[in-house]
């Protein structure tokens, strides 16, 4: 019994209750070790960080529980429009992480400027339409992980500064 206790609380530590995705925590973690190995195997790695455009709108003028169906929705449109080798994690509140392994930055722009098109098309719960603004960075020696999401973090303001539901490389 106090194993499952230990593993369901270890499993909900990295686990965000509400989309299903892995979080932030899970997420430095992981990149602990995809990095070495794209070293390792000269693999080109983009990070990505999706942002909802206007959020607080949405849960100010429709209600918290609309926003998280809103947040759920999302994640899963993200999820199925991944490779199997992809990963997604909430990175917090509505911001989105993602890590494309054997991409190389121009092929991550175009994948995701569908992705934001059809974000952008999609009807959520209550005929809600929502954007999204996409920051990418492409990982490159000496960066520390930190480097990396702040060279994606940069792209993704200049994606908010310029009006929002763009993406920026």
């Amino acid at each position: 019994y106090i194993q499952l206790v230990l593993f369901t609380l270890q499993e909900t530590s990295f686990i965000d209750p509400l989309t299903k995705l892995k979080n932030r925590l899970s997420f430095n973690e992981d990149m602990q070790s995809i990095i070495p190995i794209a070293l390792r195997e000269n693999m080109k790695i983009g990070v990505l960080l999706i942002n909802i455009d206007r959020f607080k709108a949405v849960n100010d003028e429709h209600g918290h529980d609309i926003g998280d169906k809103v947040l759920v929705s999302l994640s899963n449109l993200v999820r199925d429009s991944l490779r199997d080798v992809d990963y997604i994690g909430r990175y917090g509140g509505e911001e989105f992480v993602l890590v494309m392994p054997f991409t190389k930055k121009e092929d991550a722009c175009k994948r995701m400027e569908n992705l934001r098109k059809r974000i952008s098309s999609s009807v959520f719960c209550k005929n809600l339409h929502v954007t999204v603004s996409i920051g990418i960075a492409e990982y490159k020696e000496p960066m520390t992980i930190n480097d990396f999401i702040n060279e994606a973090d940069k792209n993704l303001y200049k994606a908010k500064k310029g009006g929002r539901n763009k993406v920026v490389c």
